[in-house]
């Protein structure tokens, strides 16, 4: 047996429940005014994430290299890209040297300057003795 239900006087005069076509372009528009506001934003935190994740990466990879030098027992020069060791992947993206570096066999860093161009936005970090940490110039991370 099927339960019945009574229908209301407005359903049962034929009048329709629902949104007009007005109400639903209304609410259209006032999200599309929403995500046109809030799009910017986000899209910054976005590209500052990015060039960030960048920055850092660099800076791991040149932390990297005074074991490099210890465990090959050989003094490296960094003049120029074709320098990077291959065994230390690739060249940092974007990056370029400005002041050669130099690493000693034992380890020590003896400095050097570099320039990293991520989506636009350029800095240049200083390479510090003795372990070879980037430290950022222009208010860089």
């Amino acid at each position: 047996m099927l339960a019945t239900f009574p229908r209301s006087k407005a359903a049962s005069a034929g009048l329709a429940f629902g949104y007009t076509l007005l109400e639903l372009l209304v609410v259209l528009a006032i999200m599309g005014m929403v995500a046109a506001m809030a799009a910017p934003p986000t899209l910054r935190f976005v590209e500052s994430w990015r060039s960030d994740a960048r920055f850092k990466d660099a800076a791991r990879q040149f932390d990297r290299l005074p074991m490099h030098a210890r465990r090959g027992g050989r003094a490296m020069v960094l003049a120029s890209p074709a320098d990077w060791p291959e065994s230390m992947g690739p060249w940092p993206e974007g990056m370029s040297l400005l002041e050669p570096v130099r690493v000693e066999s034992n380890g020590f860093c003896q400095g050097g300057r570099v320039q990293l161009d991520a989506w636009g936005l350029q800095r240049e970090a200083k390479v510090t003795s003795p372990f070879c940490a980037l430290v950022w110039q222009n208010n860089a991370p």
